[in-house]
């Protein structure tokens, strides 16, 4: 059996993605196909378009079938089999506000990734991150192409490690009514998956309790917090999604922030009364500081302010 890999970036569509795993199928003979699609803005693919189906039904079947297929009307229904294919994604809390539904996104797709949010420190002042170098990337790659060929048919799981994993299925019942119950309810499958990468990173065969350990905590206290606020924001109303850009964009701003006509301008509110409205909003919920005929953000502010 002939194994490829195929690597894939920026926007596509369901049909332009499955001919292309086919055309490398054809084309070097291979029998297993193994892909990744890594994409900068994850909303625009998620966002529904006219003659679509529906990206995220379509991603999460990928990740559950053995069989990936498209229909078109110019070539019909087109099937690829064998085919393992991950999805790599970026975006930020505004875009993803906007442009995805909270049950969309918690429903289901969720689930069959794993996301970590960038830690950041009090707004307004960014991280500074180094640029790698291209030894930098070459090392990785290079790290990556080592563990794809070295990689086992399969992995085994030892005695400690199969009961850990036993015991986090069993603690499903108990996240029934947590907003993210699914990701909880899911918690063993992808400490599972997380465990199969450290094991995988150091060139092992056989998934060890220290493999499980390391990826529940990591997902536990890690990468699972953040993602309960990311899906409240998401399921907020239209009027509070409006102040959660408002904060967004009165932090960008700085220590100069608004004046009262730029602020009222912001709120897209058409009459005074609205606009009073939101005003009175912002400052209930702590998201600004009204300083005489300015408006800024709660860490920007002088200190002498109005509530």
């Amino acid at each position: 059996h002939r194994r490829g890999f195929v690597l894939t970036e920026q926007s596509f569509t369901p049909r332009g993605l499955l001919e292309e795993w086919l055309r490398v199928q054809a084309t070097h003979g291979t029998t297993f196909l193994e892909g990744l699609h890594v994409e900068t803005e994850m909303s625009k693919i998620l966002t529904p378009r006219a003659g679509n189906e529906q990206m995220d039904t379509w991603i999460i079947g990928t990740q559950e079938h053995r069989n990936v297929e498209a229909i078109t009307g110019h070539r019909g229904r087109q099937v690829i089999t064998d085919v393992t294919v991950a999805f790599g994604f970026a975006s930020t809390v505004p875009y993803l506000r906007n442009s995805i539904s909270a049950d969309q996104f918690a429903g289901g797709l969720m689930h069959r990734f794993l996301i970590a949010n960038e830690p950041s420190p009090r707004r307004g002042t960014p991280i500074r991150h180094g640029t790698p170098t291209d030894e930098t990337k070459q090392a990785l790659a290079r790290g990556l192409v080592e563990i794809h060929l070295k990689a086992p048919a399969e992995l085994t799981v030892d005695r400690k490690a199969e009961a850990a994993l036993t015991r986090l299925a069993q603690q499903r019942k108990y996240f029934n009514e947590s907003t993210l119950s699914g990701f909880w309810e899911r918690l063993a499958e992808l400490t599972a998956k997380v465990a199969m990468l450290f094991t995988l990173a150091d060139r092992r065969g056989e998934i060890r309790f220290d493999d499980v350990d390391r990826a529940e905590t990591l997902l536990r206290y890690r990468l699972g917090p953040p993602l309960e606020a990311l899906v409240e924001q998401m399921a907020a109303s239209p009027e509070q999604k409006l102040l959660f850009k408002l904060s967004d964009d009165l932090g960008a701003s700085g220590p100069k922030g608004w004046t009262m006509e730029t602020f009222y301008r912001k709120t897209g509110k058409a009459n005074a009364k609205a606009q009073l409205e939101v005003l009175q909003a912002v400052l209930a919920q702590k998201i600004a500081t009204k300083v005489g005929l300015r408006i800024y953000a709660p860490e920007h502010a002088p200190s002498t302010s109005e509530d």
